[in-house]
């Protein structure tokens, strides 16, 4: 979302982004788990965005745009519930890379393909790591060279 301008919608054309988001984490302090539905949902446009971009910077795989959005959604709450608003750090500062972790790990958890591939890749190396031990004295190799 760089360099776009967010359409304001509702209260958020007469009230200020940055006090209605005060407010909410304001509200949250006495009890996380009472506000988490109104975190979530003013927060929701940001983790899809994250999403989206994330989906379109990987190589194509097994995941679809609404498994990635879901992943998204999954760190976003687990980073509003870590979230302490009485330090001076911003709550999108701090989500962003735990939503993109959750995305990271997500994917790789869900794709089998990926999955499939990293372990002919070990077993590629590992192969080879024992082929140039077998030829360490021959210079003469063609796998040495």
């Amino acid at each position: 979302m760089k360099g776009r301008v967010r359409k304001r919608r509702g209260i958020d054309m007469i009230a200020k982004p940055e006090r209605v988001e005060a407010a909410l984490w304001r509200n949250a302090l006495g009890n996380v788990a009472a506000a988490r539905g109104t975190l979530f949902s003013h927060y929701a446009r940001f983790a899809r965005a994250i999403a989206r971009d994330r989906f379109l910077t990987r190589r194509a795989d097994n995941h679809e745009i609404g498994d990635v959005e879901q992943l998204a959604s999954e760190g976003l709450l687990q980073a509003i519930d870590r979230f302490e608003p009485l330090r001076a750090i911003p709550f999108r500062a701090f989500a962003r890379p735990r939503i993109v972790g959750s995305i990271a790990n997500g994917l790789g958890k869900y794709s089998e393909a990926i999955a499939n591939a990293g372990y002919r890749r070990r077993t590629e190396r590992e192969r080879l790591k024992s082929l140039m031990a077998e030829r360490q004295g021959d210079a003469t190799s063609p796998l040495h060279e």
